[in-house]
């Protein structure tokens, strides 16, 4: 088959926007879109400011969607580690139990159906689009440490982020992190 680089792309959407319109849940795709993205993101990330730069949406927006699932009890608001005025998120139990249900998780059992060889082409290809996809001139990138320019690896179990000045260990080194920078 020869698609056009089109078709591909309008293949993409529908995919995904499918795939997330069968949820009968109380949550917004946004909604679901914050609850992932805090779920996946690193210490230095799990911000509204952050999140707004992933979804691509504004602060103000970003703010009530987080607000949102902080007042249905999926998100709880902590201080800062390095700098204590500022906040970060965490979901919380019922956040994680409410992330079972989500409804990308029809699209993810048909990812992991696929063979390891393929899931791995197909992660190389997304990762290229999503680099190519980024403004030119964005302040914010987001990746994971494995990738990122900043990481030097400490043991197996845990890394270095030179641009935070952090040590990482094994749980926050697969995590989307908002000061990725591409090797």
């Amino acid at each position: 088959m020869n698609y056009s680089s089109e078709r591909i792309a309008d293949l993409l959407v529908h995919i995904v926007r499918r795939s997330v319109q069968r949820s009968a849940s109380e949550l917004t795709s946004a909604q679901w879109s914050a609850l992932r993205f805090f779920a996946h993101a690193n210490q230095f990330s799990r911000q509204p400011s952050a999140f707004a730069s992933y979804h691509g949406t504004t602060r103000g927006t970003a703010s009530q969607t987080v607000k949102s699932l902080v007042k249905l009890g999926y998100l709880e608001r902590s201080r800062g580690l390095s700098d204590r005025r500022s906040a970060v998120f965490d979901v919380t139990p019922p956040g994680m139990e409410a992330l079972n249900t989500d409804p990308l998780k029809t699209l993810v059992q048909t990812i992991d159906d696929l063979p390891q060889e393929q899931r791995e082409s197909l992660c190389a290809s997304l990762l290229t689009f999503n680099k190519g996809s980024q403004e030119v001139g964005a302040k914010t990138h987001f990746g994971t440490c494995l990738n990122c320019k900043h990481f030097r690896q400490s043991s197996l179990n845990s890394g270095f982020c030179n641009h935070s000045a952090a040590a990482l260990d094994v749980y926050e080194i697969d995590k989307l992190c908002c000061k990725f920078s591409s090797i």
